[in-house]
């Protein structure tokens, strides 16, 4: 609806502060009874002149009153403001004081008997606009307030009822707690029947719930169940059909672990209480009992496993320092695998002897080619007397390496370029034919896990001795260099006036590196030149011989030899 413009005519209707030079209206007009008078009197200029100043004072005690009304009402820091809840209860009252109290501040400076009483008029109506307003914003607020005490009060009794579920007379009092709430609040409101209806299935419904959630967070599928059962008529549709899947959920739940627990007390294997799960005739506790099953054996076996390699790692360090198995305790020695026992008794040997382990290249293919979450997973005291000090010390490092990395979820940055060193070293392994490349490595020969695990420890300690003297990581390009001198086959060893045998270079052995060269024909041309310049600047002869024998020994990374080649030795 627009605002209406008041017009001279209409002015006349309206009460409160008006324009009183005009001797047709009235001192009500202004809003007080006491300019009559001064409306109505004919005169002289001097009494138009007080009527103006009258007027003039008036509007400006009213302005002012208008000015507080705006502060303190509506501003910032106003009643309406600030008033909220509980805190607007009495607030309308001390408002109202604080308006008498001002007003009774600016009453002081107005002293003509008829600005006094038209200023009257004007401040009661005032007075009488803010009240009706605080009155209803205080109605408002603390009808709020009301709702939302009424809501918390539903609310704890829900949680009260849920933190007791088991006991049926705690929440059956709490649902009683609550319907007093609701109807105590529509006598109030003076609410519809229905309404009241409603709000009173709602807040059943929330407490059943409440009550059947948190018994199937406790596992106590069970009763739940029961729960459900018997109260499923007091829930609202909604809650009701999502709470049945639940509760079945649940129920089977108990079912199948009742069954399961029943399976594993039997004693029985695996094979056989996996039989014995699956002659359950429910589809679902079926399955469930199977899972079960199988998880029940399998923490089984991890805690074995852990309690197998607890007991190796005390045996094996009884046997370090005293080389004898007989120190090894009868009740531990018996928690030990055949495979365990017959490994201490092959490193007792070792540690008697002082024989360093001989290298079984078979295990160390397979240590090698293992990945993160399988290498940290295994025992490496089981493989202590088949692998050599340092491959075993190696091995160690990187299953801590493994086990950091499996545990983080990532792996390490320098275990990740191990591992793309691995990948490189077995791709050109299979490429050189030094391993079958349609083969996994549990499937590799005797000759083949040798020659392999030779292969990468070579590997290994070339690319360590590069990096060392780079000061650095070695790149892609670099590592693959590495490998590929390794598998150059043009080296030739001489092993007799009819007999030269070809090996790769990391193959040479260290008596048989005096032997080796590769012929002049297969050498680069550029390395030809460059091993020529090389030999005239240690005042050496060149020949094809000495250009053989130095390239072999760069391949092999013997540059001992090949600087004894330079100098005529």
């Amino acid at each position: 609806m627009g605002i209406q413009i008041q017009t001279s005519q209409s002015v006349a209707n309206t009460t409160g502060p008006v324009n009183l030079n005009e001797d047709r209206r009235s001192a009500s007009d202004f809003g007080a009874d006491a300019f009559n008078t001064i409306g109505n009197a004919a005169m002289g200029q001097a009494k138009k002149l007080q009527d103006s100043a009258d007027r003039a004072a008036v509007l400006e005690a009213d302005n002012s009153l208008a000015a507080w009304e705006q502060e303190n009402l509506y501003g910032e820091n106003g009643y309406l403001a600030t008033a909220k809840g509980k805190n607007s209860i009495g607030a309308g009252d001390s408002l109202l004081s604080n308006y008498d109290k001002f007003t009774s501040e600016i009453s002081q400076d107005i002293t003509r008997p008829v600005q006094r009483e038209a200023f009257a008029r004007a401040s009661s109506n005032r007075r009488n606009q803010i009240s009706a307003n605080a009155t209803k914003h205080e109605f408002r607020e603390v009808e709020k307030y009301k709702q939302e005490q009424n809501t918390a009060a539903i609310a704890n009794s829900t949680i009260a009822a849920s933190d007791n579920y088991q006991d049926v007379g705690v929440v059956q009092g709490e649902i009683h707690k609550q319907n007093a709430i609701i109807m105590a609040d529509a006598a109030d409101n003076g609410e519809p029947l229905e309404v009241t209806d409603n709000k009173l299935r709602a807040a059943q419904s929330g407490t059943v719930t409440a009550v059947i959630s948190r018994a199937l967070a406790e596992k106590n599928y069970g009763y739940a169940k029961t729960f459900f059962d018997q109260n499923k008529e007091s829930l609202l549709p909604a809650d009701r059909n999502r709470l049945e899947g639940a509760v079945n959920t649940g129920n089977t739940r108990a079912v199948a672990q009742a069954n399961t627990d029943s399976i594993v007390n039997k004693g029985m294997t695996l094979t056989d209480s996996l039989k014995a799960a699956r002659k359950i005739s429910d589809p679902e506790v079926r399955d469930s009992v199977v899972q079960r099953v199988k998880a029940r054996f399998s923490e089984q076996s991890a805690i074995e496993q852990q309690t197998q390699k607890d007991a190796m790692e005390k045996a094996a360090d009884m046997v370090e320092q005293s080389g004898d198995t007989d120190s090894v305790p009868p009740e531990l020695w018996e928690m030990l695998s055949p495979g365990q026992r017959s490994g201490l008794e092959n490193r007792s040997r070792q540690v008697q002897s002082g024989v360093e382990p001989v290298t079984d290249w078979k295990v160390y293919t397979d240590l090698s080619t293992m990945t993160p979450l399988e290498l940290s997973k295994i025992n490496m005291l089981d493989y202590r007397d088949k692998l050599t000090n340092a491959q075993y010390q190696s091995f160690l490092g990187a299953q801590r390496q493994a086990v950091n990395a499996v545990t983080k979820g990532t792996r390490e940055p320098s275990y990740t370029a191990t591992l793309t060193f691995k990948d490189r070293t077995k791709a050109t392994a299979g490429s050189a034919g030094i391993i079958p490349i349609d083969k996994t490595p549990a499937k590799y020969s005797e000759d083949e896990a040798r020659r392999y695990g030779v292969f990468q420890e070579q590997a290994a300690t070339r690319l360590q001795a590069f990096e060392e003297q780079k000061g650095g990581k070695a790149n892609g390009d670099e590592i693959q260099k590495i490998l590929d001198d390794m598998v150059i086959q043009d080296i030739t060893v001489k092993q007799g006036f009819f007999s030269d045998t070809k090996k790769f270079a990391y193959e040479i052995k260290d008596d048989e590196t005096g032997a080796a060269f590769v012929e002049y024909e297969n050498i680069p041309a550029g390395d030809t030149t460059k091993i020529k310049n090389l030999l005239t600047s240690y005042g050496t002869t060149p020949t094809k011989e000495k250009v053989g024998q130095i390239y072999a020994a760069f391949l092999m990374n013997d540059y001992a030899k090949a600087k004894k080649i330079m100098r005529g030795e």
